[in-house]
């Protein structure tokens, strides 16, 4: 979710400062719902058993469902998020943004892309490779883990408007799933790792989360 200069919730999320509306709608399903998968991390596709006790839909036809919608939302916002952009929707009908609906909340807000600033990893949040770590199945590759992030990465390159990207991001940096690093000291907060070949494991908050055989840390 996030919201609007007005100070209300509208989608997607987190928050909508002076200059743009931020959003952030790819890997994640409503606000603060951790674990929820979404369209980039498998819902539906490769679910993930723990995130089913985390409030995701059990069946799969509930998480098809589901994923439909995540994709309007998306289309919506490469599109720019435009509030009177026509968007062919995943029910077959054909709407503005501001006609369509999701959850009972508007699709889109926006008047133009200049308004429209994508983002997934943000500084007061888990970084995009964390994300992804936290809300894929275990069962997923440590390749298909990257290509998620890459992914995430596109969909935020591609949207139209001002495209936000976390430092570190693009080198899958890890904080080791701290999402407030600001008070955890600049070993985590501020250290970027940028030398793929020396990463190991007792670096995985600083940098790139592959090591020298390309395992991914983390992976047995």
């Amino acid at each position: 979710m996030s919201r609007g200069r007005s100070g209300s919730w509208s989608l997607p999320r987190p928050a909508a400062w002076l200059w743009g509306y931020y959003t952030y709608r790819v890997t994640t399903y409503c606000p603060w719902t951790a674990r929820f998968e979404g369209l980039v991390t498998g819902l539906a596709l490769a679910p993930n058993p723990e995130a089913v006790g985390a409030g995701q839909p059990a069946s799969l036809e509930a998480q098809r469902a589901e994923l439909l919608v995540l994709s309007d939302w998306v289309r919506s916002a490469l599109a720019g998020n435009l509030r009177k952009y026509p968007l062919h929707l995943c029910d077959g009908s054909t709407r503005t943004g501001e006609q369509a609906q999701a959850h009972g909340l508007p699709l889109a807000y926006g008047g133009l892309p200049c308004e429209h600033v994508p983002f997934i990893g943000c500084h007061d949040n888990k970084t995009v490779f964390d994300q992804v770590v936290e809300k894929a199945a275990a069962t997923e590759t440590a390749e298909e883990r990257m290509r998620m992030c890459v992914l995430c990465l596109a969909l935020v390159a591609l949207s139209q408007g001002v495209p936000f990207v976390h430092a570190g991001d693009d080198l899958l940096r890890s904080k080791s799933l701290d999402r407030d690093s600001y008070n955890s000291g600049a070993a985590v907060g501020r250290r970027l790792g940028w030398a793929v070949a020396v990463v190991t494991s007792s670096r995985a908050a600083v940098g790139m989360a592959v090591g020298r055989a390309g395992a991914m840390v983390g992976d047995s």
